[in-house]
């Protein structure tokens, strides 16, 4: 699932692009979360009360009034937040050149219409998936959720014998793990090894959110901690240090 964020002044844009996002889901494996904005200080707001990793894409109308679109574009560049996609849309082409300075992945013209969003979108959920080390494809029930990796304190099997295959992934946002279908060393294959060290054999975690270690254990920063196996210690200090 990819979370979606749609900034434009009109209610009748929202409600359009709602449709589009639910009819292209049903043709195409790909399901969204969405949230809806009208006006650029709203959308910043709703960044600054939350985390800085909202949204995989946002969909932000150029003239906006108040801050327009790409005033709000580039507060948002100023977060540590460098992979979110932004896709512009637009009455008039006139804007375009400037859209480069925020590295923006789309522009899209009024009115929408659904071919070429069709078309756009596509691109937008290839592109994301193909960013390897950037984010993660979990299977949670019978939903697809896309994780950013940056946002994984650590993946953890699961020991019992109704679970086979699951793993709790724990989240820099959330206080409970979620549980997710696969092995751990499926995800282990998916992720960077300079960054995800597997150090136990039902353990991996994220090197940048180690807070302390000892001999045999490490701390990571939720104040979780796991065992560190003998034969990982080696390859663990190596990386850490």
């Amino acid at each position: 699932m990819f979370n979606i964020a749609i900034c434009d002044k009109n209610k009748e844009t929202h409600d359009l692009l709602k449709f589009f996002f639910l009819r292209f889901s049903v043709t195409s494996r790909f399901l969204f979360s969405i949230d809806y904005f009208f006006s650029g200080e709203e959308l910043l707001n709703h960044y600054c009360k939350n985390s800085n990793y909202l949204f995989h894409a946002i969909f932000i109308e150029i003239e906006l009034s108040g801050m327009d679109g790409l005033e709000t574009a580039r507060e948002i560049r100023s977060f540590p937040d460098h992979n979110v996609q932004i896709i512009f849309i637009a009455h008039d082409q006139k804007y375009m050149l400037n859209c480069f300075d925020v590295q923006a992945f789309q522009y899209i013209l009024k009115p929408i219409v659904y071919d070429l969003f069709q078309e756009k979108l596509l691109l937008l959920c290839h592109y994301l998936l193909s960013l390897v080390h950037h984010f993660l494809s979990v299977k949670v029930n019978n939903e697809q959720l896309i994780l950013r990796t940056s946002d994984i304190v650590s993946l953890v099997k699961i020991k019992h014998e109704l679970c086979q295959n699951k793993v709790e992934i724990s989240l820099v946002q959330k206080n409970d793990p979620i549980v997710v279908s696969g092995t751990l060393s499926g995800y282990a294959e998916k992720l960077n090894p300079a960054q995800f060290l597997l150090i136990h054999r039902s353990v991996i975690v994220n090197l940048n959110y180690v807070h302390s270690f000892t001999s045999d254990r490490v701390i990571m920063s939720n104040l979780v901690q796991f065992p560190i196996g003998r034969s990982y210690s080696k390859k663990f200090k190596e990386l850490h240090f």
